[in-house]
């Protein structure tokens, strides 16, 4: 027996640090009408655009669902979103930072469109569990992640820059029955992989130390997530070396 009980479904999440040294937090919420068979989309009660590059554009809002619903409720037809797009509605308010308008700041914003994927995949697992079969689809959302950026010089004056991607060996999300796969990587990007420790070696003045998974990592729970990878680096045959992350203000230079 189906159910279809309609409803909202509601998630908070925060993003930080509209510009170098601010300590604010900034609201993201996401809200999923279902009335039959339509979903609606909004939201209200997200933080307004301001200074500084922490919103998306209506690309990235409207991306984030269907970057969760192509693995959680569309994986027998994975990337035909078609049909499934007829059935969505979308309702942001203009101004607020998961939908800024023109001439607020805007980055690569990936980050704080990955914060608002984990926001929608959230909503969507709650409206999957009123539903004892779709409740078998549920993936918890993938955590956030800092993502070292390196640049400087090698040993021969040349420059370089990078992001380094370790982390997309994360742990993926519990689901409803059992554990998440261990560094299964974000269960948003099914083909995502791992960069092989050593082409990073042949591009970048560096050499890996470990790559290991990290023990215990996958939190607590009847079902926990998948554990993270835990991974060490050093310099070498590098002039100089300046590290910031992707996703705040921290930085390191050597």
């Amino acid at each position: 027996m189906s159910y279809d009980p309609g409803g909202v479904f509601s998630e908070v999440r925060y993003v930080d640090e509209k510009l170098p040294g601010d300590r604010g937090t900034y609201r993201v919420q996401v809200n999923l009408h279902k009335a039959g068979d339509r979903i609606v989309i909004d939201n209200e009660g997200t933080t307004e655009q301001g200074e500084g590059p922490i919103g998306i554009v209506f690309n990235g809002f409207s991306g984030s669902v269907f970057g969760v619903l192509g693995t959680s409720m569309l994986y027998e037809q994975l990337f035909a979103f078609g049909g499934a797009g007829r059935q969505i509605e979308y309702a942001p308010t203009p101004g607020l930072i998961t939908c800024v308008d023109h001439p607020a700041a805007c980055s690569a914003g990936i980050l704080n469109v990955v914060t608002h994927m984990g926001a929608v995949q959230t909503c969507i697992n709650r409206m999957l569990a009123t539903d004892p079969e779709l409740k078998q689809d549920i993936v918890a959302a993938s955590p956030d992640y800092p993502v070292p950026v390196i640049a400087g010089k090698d040993d021969r004056g040349g420059t370089y820059g990078q992001a380094v991607l370790d982390h997309m060996a994360m742990g993926s999300g519990a689901r409803a029955f059992g554990d998440g796969i261990n560094t299964g990587g974000p269960s948003w990007s099914p083909l995502i992989f791992l960069l092989n420790a050593e082409s990073i070696e042949q591009w970048y003045p560096m050499v890996y130390l470990y790559r290991t998974e990290l023990t215990d990592s996958g939190g607590a729970g009847r079902w926990r997530g998948g554990v993270g990878l835990k991974y060490a680096w050093t310099l070498y045959r590098a002039e100089s070396m300046n590290m910031v992350t992707f996703s705040g203000g921290m930085r390191a230079s050597t």
